[in-house]
C-alpha cells in the first residue's frame, strides 16, 4: 500500500511559505517578450538536460542545442529521439495543463509516457495495468481537498517511482508529472524553473530522503527534501531573470521571426483555432517545404504545440 501520510513541520511551513513569495518575485518582474522568449527557450533546454542526464547516455547541452535548434533535420538516432521525445512531453504539458480544471488520471501517465518514452523504449501497457489500482488510489488522494501544489508534486514524484508502472521510464514520468501538477495549479513560474538539477547535482541526498520514505512509513522528511529542492531552484531561476541572463550563444537570428511566421501567430490569437501546413501553403502561396519551416521555427521557439502525426498534423498556440 502507498504511503501517504506526513506532517507538515515548521521547516517545511517556512519553506512553502517562501516558495510564494519567490512565486510572486518571479511573476512581476519586469521582462521584455524577447528576453522571456529566450529565457523560456532556455529553461526548456535545462529541463532536458537535466532529466535526460539521469540516463546512462546522457547528452552535452550543447548537443541537445543543435538538436532542438535544426528542426527540419530527420532525428534518427535513440539520444536524437529522446530529446524531441521529452520536449514534445514538455510542450503537451505547457499547451493542455496550464491552470486547467480537470483531474490527472492513469491515463495522463500513459500520456505522459507515450511521448516522453514510448517512441525509444516501446509500449508497456502490461506492466502498467498490474500497478493501475495503485497509481488511481494515490491520485485521488493527492487531488482530494486543498493540498499545496508542492506536496502534491512531491507526492506524486516519490509515489511514481514506488509504484514503477514501466519497465523502463518511470523515472523519466515521474520528473514530468512534477512539472504538470504544478503547471496545472498555477505554479509554473513563468516555465523558468528547472526542478531537477537540484536533484541531479546531488544524487547521493536524492538516494538518502528516498530511502527514508520506507524507513519511517512517512513522507515528512522526503518532502522537506523536495520543497527544499524546489525553493533553491526559484531562487536561481529568480537571479536568471532579474540579470536576464542567457545561458547560451545562439545568433540573435534564430529568435528572429519573418512576417509570414508572426501572421500564424497572430492568427492563432483567435480562440480554438488551429493550423496546418496545407492551411500555412494557402495563406501565403508558398510550398509544402517552406511552411514545414516557418511552422519547425515557431515549435523550435516554444511558440506553437503539434498535434497528431504524418498528415494529420495541426498546430495551435502555446
Amino acid at each position: 500500500m502507498a504511503i501517504l501520510t506526513y506532517s507538515i513541520s515548521s521547516d517545511l511551513e517556512r519553506i512553502l511559505n517562501n516558495i510564494e513569495q519567490l512565486k510572486k518575485q518571479i511573476l512581476l518582474t519586469p521582462i521584455s517578450p524577447r528576453s522571456e522568449l529566450r529565457l523560456k527557450w532556455e529553461a526548456t533546454l535545462e529541463k532536458i538536460f537535466w532529466s535526460l542526464s539521469f540516463g546512462d547516455r546522457s547528452l552535452k547541452k550543447s548537443q541537445i542545442v543543435k538538436i532542438l535548434t535544426k528542426a527540419n533535420i530527420k532525428k534518427t538516432k535513440t539520444q536524437e529521439k529522446e530529446v524531441v521525445n521529452y520536449k514534445q512531453a514538455l510542450d503537451y504539458i505547457s499547451s493542455e495543463w496550464l491552470i486547467v480544471n480537470k483531474n490527472i488520471t492513469s491515463q495522463t501517465i500513459i500520456n505522459l509516457y507515450d511521448l516522453a518514452c514510448k517512441p525509444t523504449m516501446g509500449p508497456d501497457l502490461k506492466s502498467f495495468k498490474k500497478t493501475k489500482k495503485n497509481l488511481d488510489y494515490f491520485l485521488e488522494y493527492i487531488q482530494t481537498g486543498s493540498i499545496n501544489p508542492i506536496i502534491q508534486a512531491g507526492i506524486a514524484n516519490i509515489q511514481l517511482m514506488a509504484i514503477s508502472p514501466f519497465k523502463q521510464g518511470s523515472g523519466r514520468v515521474s520528473r514530468l508529472l512534477n512539472y504538470l501538477i504544478l503547471y496545472k495549479n498555477a505554479y509554473d513560474f513563468r516555465g523558468f524553473v528547472v526542478i531537477d538539477e537540484y536533484f541531479r547535482k546531488d544524487l547521493t541526498s536524492l538516494k538518502i530522503a528516498m530511502e527514508n520514505v520506507p524507513k519511517t512509513k512517512t513522507l515528512s522528511r522526503w518532502l522537506e527534501y523536495f520543497a527544499t529542492g524546489v525553493e533553491t531552484q526559484l531562487n536561481q531561476a529568480l537571479k536568471i531573470v532579474t540579470e536576464t541572463k542567457y545561458s547560451t550563444d545562439l545568433p540573435f537570428s534564430f529568435w528572429r521571426l519573418n512576417d509570414r511566421q508572426r501572421s500564424i501567430l497572430n492568427y492563432l490569437d483567435q480562440p480554438g483555432v488551429n493550423i496546418s501546413n496545407k492551411k500555412v501553403q494557402q495563406m501565403f502561396k508558398i510550398s509544402q517545404i517552406t511552411a514545414s519551416r516557418d511552422l519547425a521555427k515557431l515549435v523550435s521557439l516554444n511558440l506553437l504545440f503539434s498535434h497528431g502525426k504524418g498528415r494529420s498534423v495541426y498546430y495551435t498556440k502555446v
